[in-house]
């Protein structure tokens, strides 16, 4: 929350299964694993067309986003990828 404001946010240049999709359930505990109840900086890169924040993600020095990617709960979304470490990161995993 900023303020007591909920933001919907949305991991950048990454994708991760649907909830209802196989794995998707794995990677929403993965990515809580990394965030929940800590300290988060929001990177904010734009806002998608449903409303929510695009953004990297840190805990620290950790960029959740790799993380992701690093263990294989997201992969590289190419369409809007400007990091080009992901795809190393990617087959890394």
């Amino acid at each position: 929350t900023l303020d007591n404001q909920i933001i919907k946010v949305r991991l950048a240049e990454i994708d991760t299964p649907e909830r209802k999709q196989p794995y998707g359930k794995e990677a929403k505990k993965a990515l809580s694993t990394l965030v929940f109840g800590k300290t988060v900086d929001l990177r904010p890169v734009t806002i998608d067309r449903y409303g929510r924040t695009v953004g990297h993600l840190f805990v620290g020095s950790l960029n959740v986003n790799k993380q992701m990617v690093r263990t294989g709960h997201a992969w590289v979304y190419k369409r809007y990828m400007k990091d080009k470490t992901l795809i190393t990161d990617e087959r890394l995993c």
